[in-house]
C-alpha cells in the first residue's frame, strides 16, 4: 500500500480499506454499502461547494471571519 503522508490538524479517525476487501463487501452488502458510500461523497460535495463558494464569492477578510 502505498505511503501517503500527511499531519492531522485535529484529532480524527482514518479507515482504510483495500480494494479488494471493499468488492467483496459491496457484493455482501450492496444497499448497505451503496447508501453508505453515496451518503459519504454527497457530505464532501456539499463540504467542497461551501469552500468554492468562500473562494469565488468572499474576500480575504471575509473568508477568514467566517473560519474563526
Amino acid at each position: 500500500m502505498p505511503d501517503y503522508g500527511g499531519e492531522a490538524l485535529e484529532a480524527g479517525t482514518m479507515c482504510v480499506i483495500e480494494g479488494a476487501r471493499l468488492g467483496s463487501l459491496m457484493q455482501k452488502y450492496p444497499p448497505v454499502i451503496a447508501f453508505k458510500i453515496l451518503e459519504e461523497l454527497s457530505r464532501r460535495l456539499e463540504r467542497t461547494e461551501q469552500l468554492l463558494e468562500n473562494i469565488s464569492l468572499h474576500s480575504a477578510e471575509r473568508r477568514l471571519a467566517i473560519h474563526c
